[in-house]
């Protein structure tokens, strides 16, 4: 059965795929021990075959007839069975499997059949039993790298799997798996390992989740760490001292944005030409369709260290068009020129304007790391990064002083504003106090005046009144004639 990147095939993949598929079915062992087993989706028969070695009996299914005859003709067993079959229609009656495993499935059909398929699932699997699934973490396998697997039709987020799984098990438990550099310290007498660093576990690429109807089903835990134990790695990838007679086989992968996001269908892989460990990359941009952005991946399932040159495009008219090299979108990080990748996946992003585009050319230099020598970089990175720390806690304390004393300032200048603005409001009080005094007697002194006012208008009307009395008139001459008298 040929490699198409759909189904996982020994010797097929790289060590990353590898490491992460085998674990998987390690990890459930110790739950399908003596149980009657189904695994979905069995694919090239692999796990299915890691299961017979401790289930009762195990039943391989797979939609593919050429899946199906592949792990015939690989593997056999009294207690091994291989069938084709489909996820929306399981060909086996009701309540049959102690243990259902599913890795790496759900995400390749649509939303309707996730549903017919959970639902076969229930229909399958004893009251009590166990379902075990994984899926890809949709933000960290696809959003992140801005990856489009041709082959998934559906993905999820975590919490989107969760609230997916829980409309069908009253219980579940989440684990998350992905691929971490490390460096483990043991013996063989070893009976656990601590994680000193339990942080920098974040979700995985991977979601894998334990679901039953029986809480008692779930006390137990598959948290493992898969080492390459044939040196895969060593024997593979870091080869430093080999790398002028390899360097004819490696190979650089370009992706094509095209509207629909990252696909292998719309990649392909040229040879690099070097001279020493200078290389340079052509790449051929003629394709059918407009290109939106382009994803260079500059190796596969290796560490590197990347100095690039040049990224030169060419256009159909002979123009030629320099893109800039520094501070590229990448998932690796730029030292001193160099672009490191923590990643055995390194990612390369490029925006240009790629109409009428016919070509483009890459160079530099590009050095695959050793396990080793990776973590003394990481080791240094993180001294250098404990500096900058304590620089930047020295500095921060230093301004804190200066803020304490700034602050102590300014509230002694509060104070005294206080104080000075208690007198002036304290002889204000006094100013309105004075005044409502005045006021008062203003008032009193107003209110007599208008009383006096009132009597001097009344003297005045009985005046006028006297004045124009007959009486007055009458006696007017006698007035005169003593008036005459006197003189």
């Amino acid at each position: 059965m040929d490699f198409t990147g759909e189904r996982y095939i020994e010797q097929s993949n790289g060590i990353e795929i590898h490491l992460e598929h085998i674990q998987r079915y390690i990890s459930i062992l110790p739950l399908v021990e003596g149980k009657v087993v189904l695994d979905i989706a069995c694919g090239s028969g692999y796990g299915t075959h890691m299961i017979s070695q401790h289930a009762d009996v195990v039943y391989g299914v797979d939609i593919n007839e050429e899946a199906i005859e592949y792990s015939k003709n690989r593997f056999s067993g009294d207690n091994i069975v291989f069938q084709v079959g489909s996820i929306e229609k399981l060909p086996f009656g009701d309540s049959i499997f102690d243990v259902i495993v599913s890795f790496e499935t759900i995400e390749h059909v649509g939303e309707d059949i996730q549903h017919k398929f959970l639902n076969e699932i229930k229909r399958v699997l004893k009251p009590n039993g166990v379902f075990i699934i994984s899926t890809p973490n949709k933000y960290i396998y696809s959003d992140l790298p801005k990856y489009n697997n041709q082959y998934h039709v559906k993905e999820f987020y975590v919490e989107e799997f969760t609230q997916f799984i829980s409309e069908y098990f009253s219980h579940h438990k989440i684990y998350h798996q992905g691929f971490h550099l490390s460096s483990i310290i043991m013996n063989k007498d070893h009976q656990s390992l601590r994680v000193l660093n339990e942080k920098a576990i974040s979700d995985g690429r991977y979601v894998i989740v334990i679901c039953s109807e029986d809480t008692h089903a779930l006390n137990v835990e598959i948290n493992t760490i898969q080492l390459d134990l044939q040196n895969y790695y060593y024997e593979n990838n870091f080869k430093i001292n080999e790398f002028v007679q390899q360097v004819d086989k490696q190979f650089g992968k370009l992706y094509f944005d095209c509207g629909e996001g990252y696909s292998e269908q719309n990649s392909y892989v040229e040879v690099y030409k070097f001279n020493n460990k200078v290389f340079e990359l052509k790449f051929n941009l003629t394709i059918n369709k407009p290109i939106k952005q382009l994803r260079w991946d500059p190796v596969e399932g290796r560490f590197c260290r990347i100095k690039i040159y040049s990224i030169q495009c060419i256009y159909d008219d002979g123009s030629i068009r320099e893109l800039p090299t520094h501070y590229l979108e990448t998932n690796g990080q730029l030292v001193d020129h160099y672009y490191y990748f923590s990643d055995v996946d390194p990612r390369i992003y490029l925006n240009s304007e790629f109409e009428s585009a016919s070509s483009l050319i890459v160079t530099g230099e590009i050095e695959f790391i050793e396990a080793n020598e990776f973590l003394k970089y990481i080791i240094k990175e993180n001294d250098t990064l404990q500096r900058k720390i304590f620089e930047l806690d020295q500095n921060l304390a230093n301004e804190l002083r200066k803020f304490e004393v700034e602050k102590r300032e300014f509230e002694e200048k509060i104070n005294t504003f206080n104080i000075e603005n208690s007198s002036k409001l304290q002889e204000i009080s006094t100013l309105y106090e004075e005044i409502e005094i005045k006021s008062k007697s203003n008032f009193i002194l107003q209110e007599e005046i208008d009383e006096l006012k009132l009597e001097l208008a009344l003297c005045e009307q009985n005046y006028n009144a006297v004045l124009n009395s007959k009486s007055w008139k009458i006696t007017s001459l006698l007035r005169k004639l003593r008036s005459l008298l006197r003189i």
